[in-house]
């Protein structure tokens, strides 16, 4: 089609011409448009924006301010909460929370009272020092360098705000501090915000990662911390069925565990166990405070905070896994059985295992006994009893750990599931321990508990050395159930082979003692055949007769001699008469029997043997109410009184009609202080029964008999603690050694306890002090080690000691530190005696442990030596020199 072609339409044709007539109208001139101003347009925008920026400003500074109040609001009622607890005023605290969901706000008051709103000790880390109370500074102030900054976040309603705050944390057992961030939902109230609960959608969903030992439950929100402690510990518990001594994990153990978002969960954690016993109580399943609850790691430290928080969690946990692992039944032994896994946890790392020598120290002071042990705390005892218990619990668990071979704490924890009562945990105990023992140890787990108890500050690498230039001898009894038959053996121990030799044995029964002379010992024997006594020593390796008494009376000796050994007290009574005759038996002149003189009284020989204080021999066996023999005071009678009674000086080896005599009046236990000066104890010529007002000690010398009081009962006992007897005390002897000049050991006897107390009465200070106290009803003794260091006390009490019961206490007294050590030991049936004997050098203390057992006790360096045998009841023990 060409290109010029003039197309037309209809639609332009009619564009061109009109069909019809129109009306037209005169045209008028074109107008010309005049532009707007732009000045003006410039200034009117920018009024209305000028006005639109101010409106918006001022709606903008509104919100600020309303804001900036919000702020203020909740940091009033943050401060104000944690002066509450911090001041512990539970009614503001409650004041403070919302009241809309009444669990939680009951769950807040228990964290409250629980001490856990600020502190986090269950996960074992506490605020740092200066930390608390957290006070923020309102907002239009600049917080001062370290002080707390806050980050406050508004929910979009403005009715609710999310408080975070960084808290600094100490680790416990160590100086490091972490950082966890602590958040706080408030809500507002008609009057003010309230602390509340957070919504459901603050915390999320619910989450539950598996793991071999261990299913996690936790919210979203506390997903990133929470994952990681699922993986973590997990692998703690696998680490713990390794580790852990005795544990036999199943092979099918596994636990579930929530991190709760109910603060019911950390006020329950804040007791031991109290999350294991929530969920046996509840629904079983472990319920842990989420971390939220707890603080997260925050900051340039998080995994300093996150390592802290995971070993926190750890702590709580894994006592579930142990109560699994033992099938503890739970929940009436729970102290002690946490004290054990308080020993597990340490074992793993978690904690430190807070035992020292100063515990054991305090064992051997207050004397405790396992079987003062308890399950349960003591109800009602103050905050610092109840530490104290738990201390006491503390030591025992770790005696039992490291002290007892073939006891471990799962065994323990076994036991403890398994006894209703401590007797009976004990016996479970010691079985176990009887299947490994190696060693000698004694039966009685007391007795072991004080034997470890005292060797604590020792090197016990090496084993500790006998004497090498002594035997120690025994003379033991075994007692088949029928006194015709019993049997007595006398003993020497053959250090070299580990042996006791069979020197001498009788039918009968054997008592031997220690004499000044050490290569010489007294032996006293009663044989059944004839029921007669017989009086021998035992020197160069054999018996011989001292005395042999005539037809139809016997012979005995206590052992008391003179210093050198010499001149011995014996004995001889009818025994269907109580005529008892006295007399000195010379141990040096023996041929056949030993000579014999005469005595005037009863003597109580100076240091050198030169002279004695007699006191009269009246009618009666034994003549005096206590004896005294090589160091050794020995009470025969408790229950008798102690009397005046004539006193005469003379020397040593004077007979009945001796010129040399001077009388010194009446008095009784006489002593001496060194060669040359002598005292004793006297009372008002009144009679009748002594009594604490009327008694006095007296000194005298060999130039100037005539006494001089050196203090009265009364004076004695004024310095003495309130809480003695001391209206009943009454003087019994006074003890007095060559290596504590110018002090006395005085003994006093409460006359109805039946107590004896060792008063210490210092010559040149005129001060006095308790020492010792022990039961006295009988085998009461005191004795000095050789060189006058220590102090030995034996004795029992009938309303303290069950029928037939030969065993008793050993107290070992250091009177340079005044430290005593208990010890139990074997006490005499057969003679009043003294039940121990130091070595030549002092070094070593033997003594009966119980039937079976002798006991060598080092006390200068805390060791301990057992020796066993086979021939039961040895209740006399002596060194020999070779």
């Amino acid at each position: 089609m060409s290109g010029n072609f003039d197309w037309q339409t209809e639609e332009d044709d009619r564009r061109g011409q009109t069909n019809w007539d129109e009306p037209t109208e005169p045209q008028r001139p074109a107008s010309t448009r005049r532009p707007l101003p732009w000045r003006l347009i410039a200034v009117v925008t920018v009024l209305v924006a000028a006005v639109c920026g101010i409106i918006w400003w001022r709606i903008d500074r509104q919100i600020e301010d309303t804001l900036q109040a919000f702020r203020t609001d909740v940091i009033a009622s943050h401060n104000l909460i944690q002066r509450a607890a911090a001041d512990g005023d539970e009614e503001i605290f409650r004041s403070a929370l919302s009241g809309r969901v009444p669990s939680w706000t009951a769950s807040e008051l228990d964290v409250f009272n629980a001490g856990l709103f600020a502190d986090r000790a269950p996960f074992g880390l506490s605020p740092a020092e200066g930390s608390l109370p957290v006070i923020l500074d309102p907002p239009d102030e600049e917080a001062a360098a370290g002080e707390s900054v806050a980050d406050i976040a508004f929910s979009p309603d403005l009715n609710e705000a999310i408080v975070t705050v960084n808290q600094p944390f100490r680790q416990e057992g160590t100086t490091e501090t972490i950082v966890l961030q602590q958040t706080a939902v408030f809500r507002r109230g008609d009057s003010r915000w309230l602390l509340a609960p957070p919504l459901e959608e603050f915390w999320g969903e619910w989450i539950t990662t598996e793991g071999d030992y261990l299913s996690l439950i936790y919210p979203t929100r506390d997903e990133a911390v929470a994952a990681r402690l699922a993986a973590d510990l997990d692998a703690e518990i696998g680490r713990l069925c390794d580790t852990l001594a005795d544990i036999r994990c199943s092979a099918d153990l596994h636990l579930t565990v929530r991190l709760d978002s109910n603060p019911a969960a950390l006020a329950a954690v804040a007791t031991p166990l109290g999350a294991l016993i929530r969920a046996r109580m509840d629904e079983d399943i472990l319920e842990l405070p989420a971390p939220t609850l707890v603080g997260l790691p925050t900051g340039d430290a998080a995994e300093a905070g996150y390592a802290a928080l995971r070993d926190g969690y750890a702590r709580l946990l894994l006592p579930a896994v142990v109560a699994q692992a033992v099938n503890w039944p739970c929940c009436e032994e729970s102290m002690l059985f946490d004290m054990l896994l308080e020993y597990q946890l340490s074992e793993l790392g978690f904690l430190d295992w807070s035992v020292d020598e100063a515990d054991y120290r305090h064992v051997l002071e207050s004397r405790l006994r396992l079987s003062d042990l308890s399950y349960t705390t003591a109800p009602g005892n103050s905050a610092e009893a109840l530490a104290a218990q738990l201390q006491e619990t503390r030591t025992a668990v770790d005696f039992l750990t490291h002290g007892v071979p073939g006891v471990t704490a799962a065994g323990l924890q076994r036991a403890v599931g398994n006894s209703r009562n401590i007797a009976r945990f004990l016996n479970n105990a010691l079985a176990a321990a009887e299947q490994e023992a190696s060693t000698p140890r004694p039966g009685n787990l007391d007795l072991a508990y004080w034997l470890y108890a005292f060797q604590q500050g020792s090197d016990p690498a090496e084993p500790l050395a006998l004497p090498a230039d002594e035997d120690l001898y025994l003379a033991c009894t075994a007692e088949d159930g029928s006194q015709t038959t019993d049997t007595s053996n006398f003993l020497r121990y053959a250090a070299g082979a580990d042996r006791w030799d069979e020197m001498y044995n009788l039918s009968g029964f054997i008592w031997i003692s220690a004499l000044p002379d050490p290569t010489t010992l007294l032996m006293q024997e009663f044989a059944l055949s004839n029921e007669g006594w017989q009086t021998n020593v035992w020197r160069n390796g054999g018996r011989e007769t001292v005395y042999t008494p005539e037809p139809d009376r016997f012979a005995l000796s206590l052992g008391e001699t003179d210093p050198q050994g010499r001149r011995m007290v014996t004995y001889t009574f009818d025994p269907d008469y109580d005529a008892v005759r006295a007399f000195a038996v010379d141990l040096k002149n023996c041929d056949g029997d030993c000579a014999t003189s005469d005595l005037v009284g009863l003597p109580f020989w100076s240091p050198n043997g030169e002279w004695a204080i007699y006191v009269e021999n009246a009618a009666g066996f034994p003549q005096s109410t206590y004896m005294a023999a090589n160091e050794r005071y020995i009470m025969l009678e408790a229950d008798t009184p102690f009397v005046d009674r004539p006193l005469t000086l003379g020397p040593g080896d004077a007979d009945p009609d001796s010129a040399d005599l001077v009388a010194l009046g009446e008095g009784y236990s006489p002593f001496w202080l060194d060669a040359q000066t002598f005292g004793y104890i006297r009372r008002s010529p009144d009679g009748g029964r002594p009594s604490r007002a009327d008694q006095e000690i007296v000194l005298a010398s060999i130039d100037d008999t005539a006494g001089e009081t050196l203090i009265t009962a009364a004076g004695l006992f004024q310095s003495l603690p309130a809480t003695l007897p001391t209206d009943r005390l009454s003087l019994a002897y006074v003890a007095t050694h060559a290596g504590q000049p110018g002090r006395l050991f005085v003994v006093a006897v409460d006359d109805l306890g039946q107590r004896a107390y060792v008063i210490l009465h210092d010559l040149a200070t005129g001060l006095s002090e308790a020492r010792l106290a022990l039961d006295a009803e009988f085998n009461h003794s005191l004795g000095f080690s050789p060189d006058g260091r220590y102090l030995v006390l034996t004795g029992q009490g009938r309303r303290t000691t069950a029928p037939g019961d030969v065993n008793g206490l050993l107290l070992l007294h250091d009177v340079a530190e005044n430290q005593t050590y208990p010890f139990m030991t074997l006490l005499p049936f057969f003679l009043p005696s003294v039940v121990y004997d130091w070595s030549a050098d002092g070094s070593r203390l033997a003594m009966a442990f119980e039937d079976n057992l002798i006991g060598i006790i080092a006390p200068d360096e805390r060791g301990v030596a057992m020796l066993s045998h086979g021939y039961g009841n040895c209740t006399s023990v002596a060194w020999l020199k070779r």
